[in-house]
């Protein structure tokens, strides 16, 4: 499906075309708070929204870019292509310890929450010697920090090391 789920923040709701098109309505009053266009060169497709303080994290979809807008007025803050050729398959994303993390054809990546890239494992890369695309996302138990995926067609549960 085009578009990322809404957003539900307060009486706002954060809604998103799925390519270049963003905007926050007040449901109480039914009046926009903004929209944004983002264009065409940082435009995604798809993809997931987290709020994260005053910003808007929107995933990588299908053309590989991260965003993030600015919550208030929703100008585009930081676009990050670096995120995957093409980043198919982008998961949710994921806060965890002041970083983002999410899934896509290309790797495990691991970001800032300015979006700059710390970690990515990619495709190639081996984890418990195993390689292969992480195509369903991942998920992080908040207390063991034990991370969960499948990697191809195998099931993983790794750790970080710090």
């Amino acid at each position: 499906a085009i578009g990322a789920d809404p957003l539900l923040l307060g009486s706002n709701i954060i809604i998103s075309n799925g390519w270049d098109k963003n905007a926050s309505i007040n449901l109480l009053t039914g009046k926009t708070n903004w929209t944004t266009t983002i264009s065409d060169n940082e435009a995604t497709s798809g993809g997931y929204i987290l709020s994260g303080g005053d910003r808007l994290y929107f995933s990588a979809g299908n053309e590989g870019f991260l965003n993030i807008l600015n919550g208030a007025n929703g100008q585009l803050v930081f676009s990050n292509k670096k995120v995957g050729k093409s980043s198919l398959y982008g998961s949710k994303l994921i806060q965890y310890k002041n970083h983002l993390y999410f899934t896509t054809a290309d790797g495990l990546i691991k970001t800032d929450m300015e979006g700059k890239i710390v970690v990515k494992v990619t495709v190639e890369d081996t984890i418990g010697g195993y390689n292969g695309s992480f195509t369903s996302g991942l998920a992080i138990d908040p207390k063991t920090g034990y991370m969960y995926s499948t990697r191809g067609n195998r099931f993983m549960c790794f750790k970080e090391k710090l």
